[in-house]
């Protein structure tokens, strides 16, 4: 992960180098909650979580990059709807989505 990290910031700026900085730290994050979830760490970790609340940290986390590209960004939900899943793995499926909104698709 090191060796990837340097040479992916030897890459010249561009939109299409900015995408692949932001997705191997979803890499990097993910290898480390399995690393966490295998030592035992998550075995405690509530089964609820406010989905409006994670989902407007995870859209913040994205939208430095959507306006990095000029695209238009915004973040309408409500806190206090909680869902049966845990934090991590909701925080983990955001990222993958809003992550690949912006991996593949158009500005």
């Amino acid at each position: 992960m090191t060796a990837l990290r340097l040479d992916v910031d030897a890459l010249p700026t561009s939109p299409a180098a900015r995408r692949v900085v932001h997705d191997l730290l979803a890499l990097e994050v993910a290898v480390d909650r399995v690393i966490r979830s295998a030592r035992g760490s998550g075995a405690h970790r509530s089964a609820v979580a406010d989905a409006g609340a994670v989902t407007r940290r995870r859209s913040d986390f994205w939208a430095a990059l959507a306006h990095d590209e000029g695209r238009p960004w915004r973040c309408d939900c409500d806190e206090g709807l909680l869902v049966a899943l845990d934090e991590e793995d909701l925080s983990a499926a955001l990222d993958a989505l809003l992550g690949n909104v912006l991996s593949h698709t158009e500005p």
